[in-house]
């Protein structure tokens, strides 16, 4: 049994010779290249990922939407997060009064149309980072729309849709 554990110099000098090559070779492989282009930092952030399903009732309902993911994924580009406080909806703020929401000019916007009794599915994505809410806050999304395209596309008077409650999850 001693003698197991006993082992030459050659052998350590060996070991500790292959030992400093591989972590060389490990830290080798994440550093970045010094003759060409590389990546030197890749993080992960959390987004939140708010489905929404708009009903229309006698009339359409035209929202806008900037984006489309995947096949009929579309992105709401005029909406915006409210949090309860005390049994009352306000506007979220933002976390920084540096920090600055940008807004996608109104002639960006594309015009989805939910017929009568029919849904439209959007999606709202946004980084609860930036914004003054915590894990566990309730939120909901309040969704501009009119009823036709040519009223979204001139008229600055619209109505407003309001998501049910959910748990804001980070």
């Amino acid at each position: 049994m001693l003698r197991s554990l006993r082992t030459s110099p050659f052998r350590l000098l060996l070991l500790a010779g292959l030992l400093v090559c591989l972590s060389g070779f490990a830290h080798a492989q994440g550093a970045p290249r010094v003759n060409g282009p590389g990546i030197e930092n890749a993080y992960a952030k959390p987004l939140v990922e708010v489905k929404i399903d708009v009903r229309a009732l006698e009339r359409p309902v035209v929202v806008p939407f900037c984006g489309v993911r995947f096949q009929n994924e579309r992105f709401l580009c005029n909406a915006h997060i409210e949090r309860r406080e005390g049994g009352r909806w306000n506007p979220v703020r933002l976390r920084s009064n540096t920090d600055v929401l940008a807004r996608i000019p109104r002639r960006e916007w594309r015009a989805a149309v939910v017929p009568p009794g029919n849904l439209g599915t959007f999606t709202y994505t946004f980084n609860p980072e930036f914004f003054r809410v915590s894990k566990g806050d309730q939120l909901r999304i309040v969704v501009d729309y009119w009823h036709s395209k040519q009223a979204m596309a001139t008229d600055d008077t619209d109505d407003k849709l309001f998501s049910p409650p959910f748990d804001c999850p980070y």
